[in-house]
């Protein structure tokens, strides 16, 4: 299994770096959910049952109304969770 890279937040960003010396900046908020689910966070909100199918996070979910927001400050909290 491989993994997850060493991450660092710098003002706003999010500086990963993987194993064999790569980086990669992650500049914008709308990047935090594809950038969170790409290190295992499922999409989940929480408790709620919506598998949020209509949404890649950076969109308000047709099915439960979360918004992009709430997505956003969910996968910014996953990442720092890997820090």
């Amino acid at each position: 299994m491989a993994q997850n890279p060493k991450i660092e937040y710098h003002y706003g960003c999010y500086l990963l770096t993987y194993h064999d010396g790569s980086t990669e900046l992650v500049q914008f908020d709308w990047d935090y959910p594809a950038t969170a689910r790409d290190l295992g966070w499922s999409g989940k909100i929480g408790r709620e049952k919506c598998e949020h199918r209509g949404t890649d996070g950076t969109v308000d979910c047709p099915n439960c109304g979360k918004s992009a927001s709430e997505f956003i400050q969910a996968a910014a909290r996953y990442l720092d969770s890997l820090i």
